[in-house]
C-alpha cells in the first residue's frame, strides 16, 4: 500500500504491507487502526512490525465482514 500527503504531494508516499488482520474491524475501531497504521508507518527509521495473532480462531469465512 503507498499513501501520499496531498499537501506535501513532493514527499514520497509511506509505502507498506499491511496491516494483517483476521478480523474485519467497524467504525472507529477501523478508523483507530488506520490511523495507528499510519503513525507507525511515518515514523523514521521504521521497518517491520510482526507478531501472532492474538484471535486463535479467526473467522476467515468473512461472516464478520458486513455493512460499516
Amino acid at each position: 500500500m503507498a499513501v501520499g500527503e496531498p499537501a506535501e504531494p513532493h514527499r514520497p508516499p509511506l509505502a507498506f504491507f499491511g496491516p494483517v488482520i483476521s478480523r474485519v474491524p467497524k467504525r472507529e475501531e477501523a478508523g483507530r487502526l488506520w490511523d495507528g497504521t499510519l503513525l507507525v508507518a511515518s515514523t523514521p527509521g521504521f521497518h517491520e512490525l510482526r507478531g501472532r495473532p492474538a484471535d486463535p480462531d479467526p473467522d476467515v469465512t468473512g461472516r464478520d465482514v458486513g455493512p460499516a
